[in-house]
């Protein structure tokens, strides 16, 4: 169970409470992300999420992974912190804003971080990722959706 009292005395937490603070700070930077969205003059809303499908190899059926799931297991697999980098023990946080278009396609609409190679890494981790099928708003009509996404780029 986590200890808000030792968010303030980080020498106490072990090493897997430490990643489970990381991991709620992030989680609450998403939503907060995915919240400030809403904000916007003429919001869409949203019926249906992008999505990644595929077909299972061994049953041949059609699986649709939700946009939140797949895109965690892509970064949790596709997270490469730069070797130049570790060497000049640079870290830091940077913040990607993309957009899923009305074709599936992730585009990186900005990055934000104060290393141009942490910047560079973070979008990097992007180049390969594959189509998905596009958000469809409340009248069953494509739409884009933008994300903002932090990339904690920390040395232990």
């Amino acid at each position: 169970m986590f200890c808000f009292c030792c968010m303030f005395a980080p020498e106490k937490l072990n090493k897997r409470n430490k990643m489970k603070l990381t991991v709620l700070f992030f989680a609450l930077l998403f939503a907060r992300s995915l919240y400030a969205q809403g904000q916007l003059k003429n919001p869409v809303v949203i019926k249906d999420a992008p999505a990644y499908v595929y077909v299972d190899k061994t049953t041949q059926k059609t699986v649709t992974v939700p946009f939140k799931t797949f895109f965690k297991e892509w970064v949790t697999n596709h997270f490469q912190y730069p070797e130049d980098c570790l060497k000049d023990n640079e870290q830091g946080l940077v913040k990607l804003v993309f957009e899923i278009d009305k074709q599936g396609n992730l585009l990186i609409k900005k990055t934000e971080g104060k290393s141009h190679r942490l910047r560079e890494a973070a979008a990097h981790m992007f180049d390969y990722f594959p189509q998905l099928t596009p958000a469809k708003d409340e009248n069953g009509k494509l739409t884009s959706v933008t994300f903002a996404y932090p990339v904690n780029f920390k040395i232990d």
